[in-house]
Parts: structure tokens; sequence; C-alpha cells
């Protein structure tokens, strides 16, 4: 069942915006190029601050290929096309790398490391071994989190109502 919760987390952090065979829609946002009132050298800035950064190529990983956010998340994104013939989205990409850069908490950070881990020891072609060990590594990863606090017992049912004392 964990299993299945890790895999659709990863599924859903990189699944396609919209229906499946539905041409990607234009962006909306002006041109800068285009538009007289923006600065054309200035980098783009995101609500937070920091350098918002173009879309990562869909690839797969080579062995030269410098381990970033950018190159992971197109890297997933290609076995994802390669496996499940699902395209990924701009946006998803880009959820992506956002997600990635900012890795947030304790949980966050290691589920990220672990997935940095798979992509260094199976790059290429190898979508199937690296899903194989994401999975294995989110579910080693969520026993080490949750099990930390060992569930509180249930008492256990009786069929006698406990008795009410005055």
């Amino acid at each position: 069942m964990k299993r299945i919760i890790a895999l659709g987390i990863l599924a859903l952090t990189l699944s396609c915006s919209g229906k499946s065979g539905e041409a990607p829609k234009p962006p909306t946002a002006p041109d800068p190029g285009t538009d007289p009132g923006v600065a054309t050298d200035a980098p783009q800035m995101s609500v937070s601050g920091k350098d918002v950064k173009d879309n990562p190529k869909i690839a797969a990983l080579t062995p030269t290929d410098e381990l970033n956010c950018g190159t992971m998340c197109g890297h997933l994104a290609y076995c994802n096309q390669k496996m499940l013939q699902k395209t990924t989205s701009n946006t998803a990409l880009s959820a992506c790398v956002k997600g990635c850069s900012a890795r947030r908490g304790e949980a966050d950070k290691a589920r990220w490391e672990s997935m940095e881990t798979c992509m260094k020891q199976h790059r290429g072609d190898q979508c199937p071994a690296l899903r194989g060990c994401i999975e294995a590594a989110m579910s080693d990863l969520q026993k080490k989190l949750h099990g930390m606090d060992p569930p509180v017992p249930e008492p256990p049912m009786t069929d006698t109502p406990a008795e009410v004392k005055p």
C-alpha cells in the first residue's frame, strides 16, 4: 500500500495538466521580447525573490550530465514518457524544479536526496530500475520517518459493556 502511495505521489508530481491527446495550451503571459514595458536583460523573479529558470529539457541523464533539480526533473519526465506514455506539461516540470529547489522540511529533504541517490545509480534508459529504486527508497523513507513513534494500540473490544460505577 505504501508503494502505491509513493508511486501515486511521484505520478502526480509529474502528471500532465491537460487531458490525454489534448494539444498544449499557449502561454498567456506577455512575451518579454515584444512587450515594451518589460526589461529583457533582467532575470525573471518569482514571488519568493528567486530567479525563475526555464523548464528543464525532457531527456535521459547521461553519465556526464550534472545532477541538479532541472536534470533530475527532466529525467523523471523522460521516464514517465517512456514507461507510461505520458507527456509532462511545462507547468508540472516547473513545479517539480521548484519543489526540488525548495526542499522544505525533513521529509521533503530526505525524499529528494533519496531520488538523487537513485538517479546517480540509474541514468540513461534504465527507467524501470530507477522506478524500482525510487519506490524502494520511498518505502524505506516512510518506515523511517513514520516509524519513529509507534502507533498507540487500541484497547481490546469486549462483548460486555463496561460497568459504570455511581
